[in-house]
């Protein structure tokens, strides 16, 4: 049989040829970018429930700017073993896996597996681009846990707790509560396992008992103690759980403590699916210092006093020792001279540093005798980075909240004020405040 011709247009003479379709990888080829998660979607991937929807946004940049003009489909999977196995699709859906014209996608994923069924292991989400052939690289998020239920603490830790005011039967109190995607849980019995942990960065398991003194009869007082009369059992979705820290933050490089109650997996496995809770951070102080008799022993020259001008008039030896001397009022630590470290720079210590204050920021309380530690370059690498840590944490804190009272004060200058002032069509007139004698012809315009 003869091969088959092509047929021929009668007005060009040309032959017809089935058009060629570029593939998608030749037009594309020349996008190159970088894919990035949006920050806050990822906070809030951390402990996501079963079959709930979780969004994603995902954006094409290319040196900080978005790659727009393209429609770029992507390839979204998820991964456990610390990503190094794929989970079967059929076990999650993905929505709106596509990077739009304007440079971002918002993809929707709905896991229907638990973190237990792959024995406790966390899952990551990856996205590439499904065309091999374009120069962008492909991301992952962090590791998560997905649960069936969480465990939250209903009630507000203390910022600074004294623990030796009230006796050793004084407990703080923590009302915890068992919650799915519906709301209040009622159905399952959870044992508590609540342990004690540093607030810093991962949330580190605290020490054993660090004495400030050498004292025997506290060799058998443990660091978290749990109230004899707690029931340490979520029942028909609820549990109160009373205990104390029998230990204070100095102790501990003057780390705030963290609560953290979980379930207790080592009583029962299946308790995998349930999400701990953490409380927030608690600064242990024994007890109040007395401001009154600080002062008053200051003032008669007692121990712990700074020497007046007649120190001056001292022999040298004491007017060394009384220069680098410090005082410790009951809100801070104030120095009374310069100090300077080993590379020569001056520090003035002229300042106090309000220990309630700190204590309000999650700020460590420097005690006198680290605070010249650190100014003469004696303070040990893993106790600098601890302070370092919660300084860290406490200035990211304090912008947060600053930048929320800043946002809410523009908004109410702009939905209150404004409207306000715009309503006043008449000047009001007042009396000059400055000039008392004077008749109230001083004019304010709104």
């Amino acid at each position: 049989m003869g091969r088959k011709r092509t047929s021929t247009s009668s007005k060009t003479g040309k032959s017809k040829r089935a058009k060629v379709v570029v593939p998608t990888n030749k037009r594309l080829s020349s996008v190159n970018g970088t894919l990035q998660f949006d920050e806050e979607d990822q906070n809030s991937l951390k402990l996501p429930y079963v079959s709930q929807a979780i969004l994603l946004k995902i954006y094409l940049n290319k040196d900080n700017k978005p790659v727009t003009g393209k429609t770029i489909p992507l390839d979204i999977k998820l991964l456990h073993d610390d990503g190094n196995q794929e989970v079967p699709d059929t076990e999650y859906k993905v929505e709106g896996a596509e990077i739009k014209k304007d440079g971002a996608a918002t993809v929707q994923v709905t896991i229907n597996t638990l973190s237990k069924d792959y024995k406790g292991k966390t899952f990551v989400l990856q996205a590439s681009p499904q065309d091999s052939n374009l120069s962008i690289v492909e991301i992952r998020t962090a590791p998560f846990t997905i649960v069936s239920q969480r465990l939250k603490i209903n009630s507000d830790a203390p910022t600074l707790w004294f623990k030796d005011e009230g006796g050793r039967d004084k407990s703080m109190e923590f009302q915890v509560e068992l919650w799915n995607t519906l709301g209040l849980h009622k159905s399952r019995d959870v044992p508590l396992l609540v342990t004690l942990h540093y607030d810093t960065e991962g949330y580190p398991q605290a020490l054993a008992h660090t004495k400030a003194r050498n004292d025997d009869s506290k060799d058998d007082l443990q660091l978290l103690q749990m109230a004899r009369d707690t029931d340490s059992i979520v029942r028909h979705g609820q549990a109160s759980v009373r205990l104390r820290i029998n230990d204070v933050s100095k102790n501990h490089l003057t780390h705030a403590f963290i609560i953290k109650i979980a379930p207790n997996i080592i009583k029962d496995p299946e308790l995998m699916d349930v999400a701990a809770a953490y409380s927030t951070p608690i600064v242990v102080k024994s007890k109040r210092n007395n401001t009154k008799k600080k002062k008053k022993k200051i003032m008669n020259g007692g121990d712990g006093a700074v020497s007046s001008s007649s120190s001056g008039s001292s022999s040298g030896s004491s007017s060394s020792s009384s220069s680098s001397s410090n005082e410790q009022g009951g809100h801070g630590v104030r120095y009374k001279k310069s100090i300077r470290n080993n590379s020569g720079i001056p520090f003035n210590m002229n300042t106090t540093m309000d220990a309630a204050a700190l204590g309000s920021m999650n700020l460590p309380v420097i005690t006198p005798d680290v605070m010249r530690r650190i100014h003469n370059g004696e303070l040990d690498a893993p106790k600098s980075g601890a302070i370092l840590a919660q300084w860290g944490y406490a200035v990211n804190r304090f912008v947060e909240k600053t930048n929320r009272q800043v946002q809410n004060l523009l908004l109410f200058n702009g939905q209150v004020v404004q409207p306000l002032l715009h309503s006043v069509s008449a000047a009001t007139v007042v009396q000059c405040c400055c000039c008392p004698h004077c008749s109230p012809r001083c004019v304010v315009l709104f």
